[in-house]
Parts: C-alpha cells; sequence; structure tokens
C-alpha cells in the first residue's frame, strides 16, 4: 500500500537509516530454520527495529489523537534466547530507562543469565505529585532454555501492572503512585523542561 516498502535482505546497506526523514529503518535480518521464520536481533549490529526516532514527535502528532496508549497498555512479544548475559534486553520500548534522571515511557524484556532467567517491565507515569517510575520484575523458578520459543505479555490497566509467560500469570502488583493520570512520553505532559532536555527518544522493537 501507499508508504510501505518491501525490503530484500541481500539488499541491507540501505537498511541503517533511522533518521527524522526515514523513521522506518531495518536493523535486522530475517531468519528461517526451515520451519519458522523470524527477526533476528543480535544485539550488537542487528540490534532492533526502530520505528520512529522521537517520540515526542509521535506523541504529539497532528492527527486528532496520539497513536500512542495513554491509559491501558498491553505488550506481546514470541521470542527466542539464543545466548546469555547480565544486561537486560529489551523486547518492545517506547521512550527511555538507561538514564536516572529522564526515565519516560516502558519498556517489557528480560534478563537471561548463566543461571537465572528474570522478566521485567517498566512504566512512566503521570501522577497526581508529580512523575512516578514503575518496576515489575520476576525471576522465574526455572532458568529459560536456550533456543527454544517462548510468549511474553505485559499488561497495565491504569491501576496495575501484570506479568505472563506462557499464557501463565507469573506476578502483578498496583501501581505505587496513588492516583495515576496516564503514561508519560514526554516530560512536557507535566508542563515542564525537565532533565531529559532536547535528548530524542524512540520506539524500538528490540534492543
Amino acid at each position: 500500500g501507499p508508504g510501505r516498502e518491501c525490503k530484500n535482505v541481500f539488499a541491507w546497506r540501505d537498511w541503517d537509516k533511522a533518521s527524522e526523514a526515514q523513521t522506518l529503518s531495518g536493523k535486522q535480518f530475517v531468519m528461517s530454520n526451515g520451519a519458522a521464520s523470524a527477526v533476528q536481533f543480535d544485539g550488537a549490529f542487528n540490534q532492533g527495529l526502530f520505528i520512529t526516532d522521537d517520540l515526542t514527535a509521535a506523541f504529539f502528532a497532528p492527527e486528532a489523537s496520539s497513536p500512542l496508549p495513554s491509559s491501558a497498555l498491553t505488550l506481546e512479544a514470541l521470542f527466542s534466547i539464543e545466548k546469555t548475559g547480565t544486561a537486560e534486553k529489551s523486547l518492545f520500548t517506547a521512550g527511555q530507562f538507561s538514564k536516572v534522571n529522564c526515565m519516560i515511557g516502558w519498556s517489557m524484556g528480560y534478563i537471561q543469565t548463566a543461571t537465572t532467567s528474570t522478566i521485567t517491565m517498566r512504566l512512566a507515569t503521570t501522577a497526581s505529585d508529580g512523575k512516578a517510575i514503575e518496576q515489575i520484575k520476576f525471576l522465574l523458578p526455572n532458568r529459560l532454555p536456550l533456543g527454544s520459543w517462548h510468549s511474553l505479555v505485559a499488561t497495565f490497566d491504569g491501576s496495575r501492572m501484570a506479568l505472563f509467560l506462557n499464557g501463565n500469570a507469573t506476578t502483578s502488583r498496583p501501581l505505587s503512585a496513588s492516583t495515576p493520570l496516564a503514561i508519560l512520553y514526554t516530560e512536557a505532559q507535566l508542563g515542564i523542561k525537565g532533565s531529559c532536555g532536547t535528548q530524542k527518544s524512540k520506539v524500538v522493537v528490540g534492543a
């Protein structure tokens, strides 16, 4: 359809362009084992699929309403882990959580070490007293096997966060903010310039 473009894995050199003029890039490859196909992210060259470079611009889009969810959210991913490490790996991110003084948006991911598996969700909300950073982590009783496919779902209904793995509820908790108002995508929602300044946040599948 209009605005869509098919990409060829053999012409990948034009995929490494995530700019304001071309925000949908393909830092990824479609891999197949003969039975199933999936997008492979290696955490180095093929880090993720960048949907947009500027989350703030997407939030304040000229359309009648923002395309981003504001009061409720459901994220779902089918994923396979091929190697271990100590860093948290993101499956979906809209915002940023790498800087303590500039956390906005939401993310869902996992930590897979040599001995343990942990699933995570982070969420920034506007609250009656300003900004609230919410986090939910769950250390699985059994480590996820490498090379196997898993389903992870993270939900937020306006007052509670929950994680589901392979169709089973693993953990949930209410938000710490007494009166959560909306998901925080930009500090402009609070009427302040804030500590993020002019730094842009991305929407990324995989990281």
